[in-house]
This record gives C-alpha cells, sequence and structure tokens, in this order.
C-alpha cells in the first residue's frame, strides 16, 4: 500500500465553522405593551391597592379587543387611561414649577452676580486702601523713630530744665512754711509750734552762703528770746530774716520765669518729634479704619461669593430636575402610546379570497396533408 498523503498546512490551520445562532422567538407586542402599563401603573402613586387591582385587571381587559368589551371591561381601561393621564399631566405641572424655580434663580443669580462684582471692587478698593495705610503708618512710625533720636539731647536738657523749676517751686514753699514760723514767733501773744524756731534755722542752714554768716550767728538767740524782751540788735536780726525771706522768694520767682523761657526754647526744638508722634498717630489711626473698612469689604465679598455658588448649585440641580422630568415625560407618553394601543386593538380583518384566473378558449384544428394538393390547383401539361 501507498503511504498517506499529509495534509497540508492551510487545511490544518483553517478555523472551524462557527454555529448557528439560534433565532430568538420575536416579543409578542402586546405582551410588551401589558408590562410596560403596568410598571406605569406602580409609578402613578394611585391610592392604596388600586394600582394591584389595575395591573390585575388590565391583562384580561387588553385581551379583549375594543369592541368585544363588557362596560365593566371598558370601564376599567378608562380608568387606567385617567391614572396614566393624571401622572403625565403632574410630570408636565412639575416641570413647569421647576422652570419656573429655574427662571426665578437665574434673576437671581444675576443680582447675585451684580453685588459679587460691586464687592469684589469695593474689597479691592479698600485693600488698596489698606496696604496703602500700612505702608504710611510704617513710614510715620521710621520718621517718629528718627525724629525722637536726634531729639535725645533735647529731651534730657528739658527735663533738667523741669527739674530746675521744681526745685525753685520747692524753695517758695519752703520760704512760706519758714516765713509762717516766723511770724509766729514775732507776735506778742503768738503760741509757735513746737521747735518753730529749729525750722527757721534749718531752712537758713539750707541757704547756706546766701544767708549772712555773721547773721546766722545772731539768729539762734533772737529766735529763743521773747517777742517782748529781745533786744534792738535781735530786733534788727529778725527783721533781716523776714527781709531776706521775701527777697529770696522774689528771686526764686525771677528764676522760674527765666527757666520757662528757655524750657519754652527747648521744647520749640521738639516740634519736629510732635509733628512726627502727630502724623504717626494719624497714619495708625487711618490704617485701624482701613484694616478695618478691608476686614468688612472681605466678608461681604466671602458672602456675595457663598450666595452666588449657593445659586450655582441651585441651578445645576433644577438643571438636572429638569432633565430627569423631561426624560420621565417621553416615558409617560410613550407608556400612554402603549396603552393606547392595547385600548384600540381591534381582530385583524380576514384575508379576501384569491381571484379566479379567466379561462382561454382551445384554438380550432384543421390539418391538411402536406402533399394534397388540389387538382384545380395543379398547373396544366
Amino acid at each position: 500500500m501507498g503511504a498517506k498523503r499529509a495534509a497540508s498546512p492551510r487545511a490544518a490551520q483553517a478555523p472551524k465553522a462557527k454555529a448557528k445562532k439560534t433565532a430568538q422567538p420575536k416579543a409578542d407586542p402586546v405582551e410588551v405593551a401589558i408590562g410596560r402599563v403596568s410598571t406605569a401603573l406602580v409609578e402613578c402613586e394611585l391610592p392604596k391597592d388600586t394600582d394591584s387591582l389595575l395591573i390585575q385587571l388590565l391583562p384580561m381587559a387588553a385581551a379583549q379587543f375594543k369592541s368585544q368589551r363588557h362596560k365593566y371591561t371598558a370601564q376599567t381601561m378608562q380608568w387606567i387611561q385617567a391614572a396614566l393621564q393624571a401622572r403625565h399631566k403632574k410630570l408636565v405641572d412639575e416641570k413647569a414649577q421647576l422652570a419656573n424655580k429655574v427662571a426665578t434663580a437665574s434673576e437671581s443669580k444675576a443680582t447675585a452676580a451684580a453685588k459679587k462684582d460691586k464687592c469684589e471692587e469695593r474689597a479691592k478698593s479698600t485693600g488698596e486702601a489698606a496696604s496703602e495705610s500700612s505702608a504710611k503708618a510704617k513710614e510715620t512710625q521710621a520718621a517718629l523713630k528718627a525724629a525722637r533720636k536726634d531729639a535725645v539731647v533735647v529731651v534730657n536738657e528739658e527735663k533738667l530744665q523741669l527739674a530746675k523749676i521744681g526745685a525753685e517751686q520747692r524753695i517758695i514753699e519752703d520760704i512760706a512754711i519758714t516765713g509762717e514760723h516766723l511770724k509766729a514767733l514775732c507776735q506778742p501773744d503768738g503760741t509757735p509750734g513746737p521747735r518753730a524756731d529749729t525750722a527757721v534755722l534749718a531752712f537758713l542752714r539750707k541757704e547756706g552762703a546766701r544767708f549772712e554768716k555773721t547773721c546766722f550767728v545772731a539768729v539762734p538767740a533772737a529766735l529763743k528770746a521773747k517777742p517782748a524782751e529781745r533786744t534792738d540788735f535781735q530786733k534788727d536780726v529778725i527783721r533781716f530774716v523776714e527781709k531776706y525771706l521775701v527777697a529770696r522768694k522774689k528771686e526764686c520767682e525771677a528764676e522760674i520765669v527765666e527757666l520757662n523761657k528757655k524750657l519754652a526754647e527747648i521744647r520749640s526744638r521738639m516740634s519736629p518729634v510732635v509733628a512726627a508722634e502727630a502724623n504717626h498717630d494719624a497714619a495708625v489711626k487711618a490704617d485701624e479704619q482701613a484694616q478695618s473698612a478691608a476686614k468688612d469689604a472681605a466678608a461681604a465679598l466671602a458672602e456675595a461669593t457663598a450666595a452666588s455658588k449657593q445659586l450655582d448649585k441651585e441651578l445645576a440641580s433644577a438643571a438636572d430636575d429638569i432633565e430627569a422630568k423631561t426624560t420621565a415625560i417621553t416615558h409617560a407618553t410613550e407608556d400612554i402610546a402603549a396603552f393606547e394601543m392595547l385600548r384600540d386593538r381591534e381582530p385583524e380583518p380576514e384575508p379576501a379570497p384569491p381571484a379566479a384566473e379567466p379561462s382561454t378558449p382551445a384554438a380550432a384544428s384543421s390539418p391538411i396533408p402536406d402533399t394534397a394538393v388540389s387538382a384545380s390547383t395543379m398547373p396544366a401539361a
């Protein structure tokens, strides 16, 4: 026996034949419509158990043709139609309400946008003003610092003058007290306070070289002596002390006048510092007001921005709701169309019988032999 021929590679690689697809049976349009209307009845929000009752009655009513329905079955179809139409109307009304809501929100959005724009302008202007005021406050603070640095010497001179004036004023007060003690010591029937003579001597001792040293030696004895028992010399010593106190007071008052003049001159040299302090105080106050205004403007802008975003969310939500309602209305319209198909269904008319074909008459046959020739037609010899 001969060897078998090897199979060709193409034949070996040939794909297997695909299995044929099984034809799916075509869905019954009546059953499809019944299912669709039943689902729609569930969404009609009918009273309790009404939707389940109509769903149960629907297949029986739809199984009958329109012209063959009993009046109760026809009434069932009317109830179903009313429920579907009410659902459709409700969806249309809800969509109209949403459209009104969108229109109102759009107007509010325009108002909010205008308010936001104004708030942005105000926030920008107040922010710029706050920045300028802060820079101004820093500038005046630096100027004040420089002025105070230059015025250190002036401030020290002012303190020194004030101390001198205070010292002179205290001397005048001591002179007044010493004069009262001396007056009490000179009254014939006076009752000088305890140690009055010591107080007078203490003041004169404090005066030092200003008071006549030779006279100071005689003062203690003159003060201790009673007014009626004083000698003429002691009386002269007392009068000398009195005149000294008066002269010393005038001298202090004149010194205070001169010190005040010099103080005014010193303070005039402080005018740059005073002006710098006034400028800085005004700049700080203006900066506080500007910062407060900027803060208020920023808060108003934040509020306006939040309100605008909220309106955007409401508009987006309303747009989604309108789209959902539009889809629901489309489905409700299709549900009504499916129901109307069930409601108006009639039996299909029976096909007419085919028309008879016309008969054709048979043709008459009169065969003539090929060889037969009439004698009369024969030619003569």
